[in-house]
Order: structure tokens, then C-alpha cells, then sequence
């Protein structure tokens, strides 16, 4: 069920807060502080499969992908993960992609920022910029950014193992986002999450790239999650990813776009440390049952046999361009000097785990299937689709 959730113009909610830089990704060195989950697979020879539940892609690993042109740094300085847009892909096999995750796992207490002038666009194209805990589902999932095909709005979600929901009667003026589906559990709805809708047009897609992008801001804090976006134009001068802030105050960036209180959810109870995870699928649950909604299909599963294994050029806008990435926190500790030139602020000590491998089998058929599925981003089902296409409405 879609809840329209109506927001007049007000004070923000969120409890005042300040942040201290933690760590900074970005320029030349932007990739150092992130892991390749992608491997080759010696038992079956044969690449890691898409984790994301049966996407029609590989996972590069750190080397193919630097190598192929994969992930490069532009000469901007802005990074860049990108879908295999130069190769023939032959019928049952799979294109490649990209998949990162953060070498360090991040607490309650977190703010994360992302900067980007391009994010992945077009048919069969599933990208997502997300967090996960360790453990998944117990450790809970918060979804920043995510849609496919040729959707014109961004939708958010948490996924938890217990209960947790969101309403408008939990959140009364707090947010500018609609609700479409209102509880997290992934017991319920078919594993969908609580999802909630985007009202801008530039915060995914066509739009997002003709007007240069924009940032992201996500609080991971014990009384609520909340996530702004701010289309280019809009960015707050202070958090400018050439403004050099070392910290960031969230009680002055106005009502977030979706927000989620603790009302019906205890965060502190459901929510483990999370890495951060940026990819981009092909097809998989979520892009393929909702592919002909938006995209010409002359064929059965089209997603794949028109799109994946057809002209390379199907890709050549199926790619992130990130101009920075942060993260603060709200540790005591000074905070490191924030280099646009490209070295990460911060330590990374933890090396996070439970990627999961896979088999990958059936490229063809869209059911290849790795032996763990890492995180919720891939248990999105068809009660998510359904709400896909509700939002497209």
C-alpha cells in the first residue's frame, strides 16, 4: 500500500547535531579505502557472480576492474565505476560490473556524504549506493539511493530482522518523501523494506545527470535515519566537497528528503555497524519484471537478450562519477584535514566480510545465483517491483 504523504514547508525535525570528519575519499587516491568483493572463482572457473540475487552481470575484482577501465579517476578527479561498455557478451554469459564496499564498518553516530555529477541510467541498469551490516539481515540495511530501468525518482528503504515500520503518523512533517511501503521487516512484504519515494525528479536517472547531479546526506544516528538529497544547485555551500569542512552540523539542512524515528524501531536494537556498498546490477529481481514498464522489449526476457549480450552502447551511460565521498562521525577525537587532492582522511583497520561467492550460472535466463547473498539490496522481490511500479504512477 502507498501512503501520499503531504509535507507543508517547516523546521526540520531532527535533533541538532554536529559530526566530525572522519574520513574522505576522493581524487586520485579515491579507491584506497575500499574493497573489490568481486574474485575469480578457480573451482568453477569461472568470475563471482552478481550477489544482488541472479543479475545478469559479473563482479569485477580490484584487478580486471582497473585494468578493463572498470574504475578510474577521471581528469576532474572525480572516480569512476562503470558497467562494461566496450565488450561483445556472448549468449549465457554475463557483462561485467562493479561492486565496492568500505574497508571499515561505521557505528550509530555516523553521517555519510556522497557527492556525484553521474550516476548509472537506462534500461536493465540496477544502481544502488547503500549500507550493510556484517551479518545480514540481523545486522540491517539502510538503502540511500536505488531504482532501474528509466525511473525518474530515487527511493530509499531500511531493511531490518525485526519489527520496524514507518508511517506518517510516525512521522508527521519530519520528511518531503511519500511512503510506499511502511514496514521494514524483511519477514513481511516480500523482503521490500520500508520504502519511501523521492518527490524530485533530479534525485535519480535522466534528471540527476542533465543537471550535473548531486549529494546525498544520510544520519545514522539512535533517534532516527534520515537522508537528504540536494540536487547541484542546491548543495549547501559548507558541505561542497571543495569546501574542506571537518565537520557538519544535520540540524542545518533543513526537513530530509526520508526519515525514519525510532518511534516504531529500535536502531540502536537492529541496526549493527554497516559498510558501505556502491554498485550497479543488471537486470536481477528488481530491474526485470519492471523492464518493460519503461523500456522497448521486442522479445521474452528482453532485459537480458536485447540489453546484456546486445550492443555494448546500451551502456555507455551505465556509470557512477563520484566527486567525493565522506564520512563523520561523532567521536570526540580531532578530526583529520580533509584533501580534495585525494588522500583518505581516517584510518581503515576493520576489513569488512561476508561478501559471499558465487556460481553464477544461466547468464541467459537471468537466474544465476551466488552461494551467499550479501545484503537486501539483493532480497528486493516482487512486492518491491510492485511498489516500483506504483511510484512510477
Amino acid at each position: 500500500m502507498r501512503t501520499a504523504l503531504l509535507v507543508a514547508a517547516g523546521a526540520s525535525l531532527v535533533s541538532a547535531k554536529s559530526y566530525n570528519l572522519h574520513q574522505y575519499s576522493g581524487g586520485k587516491n579515491f579507491f584506497d579505502g575500499w574493497n573489490y568483493p568481486g574474485a575469480f572463482d578457480t573451482t568453477n572457473n569461472a568470475p563471482t557472480a552478481d550477489v544482488t540475487n541472479s543479475g545478469d552481470n559479473w563482479i569485477a575484482n580490484k584487478t580486471y576492474s582497473q585494468s578493463a577501465g572498470l574504475t578510474t579517476v577521471n581528469d576532474q578527479g572525480h572516480a569512476v565505476l562503470r558497467v562494461d561498455d566496450t565488450s561483445t557478451v556472448v549468449y549465457n554469459d554475463k557483462r561485467y560490473s562493479v561492486r565496492i564496499e568500505s574497508s571499515e564498518l561505521y557505528s550509530i553516530g555516523s553521517v555519510f556524504v556522497m557527492d556525484a555529477a553521474q550516476i548509472p541510467f537506462g534500461c536493465s541498469v540496477w544502481p544502488a549506493y547503500w549500507t550493510s551490516a556484517e551479518v545480514w539481515p540481523e545486522g540491517g540495511e539502510i538503502d540511500i539511493l536505488e531504482n532501474v530501468n528509466q525511473a525518474t525518482n530515487n527511493q530509499m528503504a531500511l531493511h531490518t530482522h525485526g519489527t520496524c515500520t514507518i508511517s506518517p503518523e510516525s512521522t508527521g512533517t519530519a520528511m518531503t518523501g511519500s511512503v510506499v511501503f511502511e514496514d521494514c521487516g524483511n519477514a513481511l512484504n516480500g523482503n521490500t523494506g520500508c520504502v519511501v519515494r523521492d518527490p524530485s525528479t533530479k534525485s535519480f536517472g535522466k534528471d540527476f545527470n542533465s543537471n550535473q547531479g548531486g549529494m546525498w546526506v544520510t544520519e545514522f544516528a539512535e533517534d532516527a535515519i534520515s537522508i537528504w538529497f540536494f540536487s547541484r544547485a542546491d548543495i549547501p555551500a559548507s558541505l561542497k566537497s571543495d569546501a574542506n569542512s571537518t565537520s557538519i552540523d544535520t540540524s542545518a539542512l533543513g526537513t530530509p528528503v526520508a526519515r525514519y524515528p525510532n518511534t516504531n524501531c529500535d536502531i540502536k536494537s537492529l541496526f549493527a555497524p554497516q559498510k558501505i556498498v556502491i554498485n550497479i546490477t543488471l537486470c536481477g529481481v528488481f530491474a526485470r519484471p519492471t523492464f518493460n514498464s519503461t523500456c522497448p522489449a521486442t522479445q521474452e526476457n528482453s532485459c537480458y537478450l536485447d540489453w546484456v549480450i546486445g550492443p555494448p552502447a546500451n551502456y555507455s551511460e551505465a556509470y557512477f562519477e563520484i566527486v567525493s565521498h565522506r564520512v563523520f562521525t561523532d567521536t570526540a577525537a580531532a578530526p583529520p584535514t580533509p584533501n580534495p587532492s585525494g588522500t583518505p582522511g581516517g584510518s581503515s583497520d576493520n576489513s569488512s566480510s561476508g561478501t559471499g561467492t558465487g556460481t553464477g550460472t544461466g547468464g541467459g535466463s537471468g537466474d544465476g545465483t551466488g552461494a551467499a547473498i550479501a545484503a537486501g539490496v539483493g532480497s528486493v522481490t516482487l512486492a518491491a517491483l510492485v511498489g516500483f511500479a506504483i511510484a512510477m504512477v
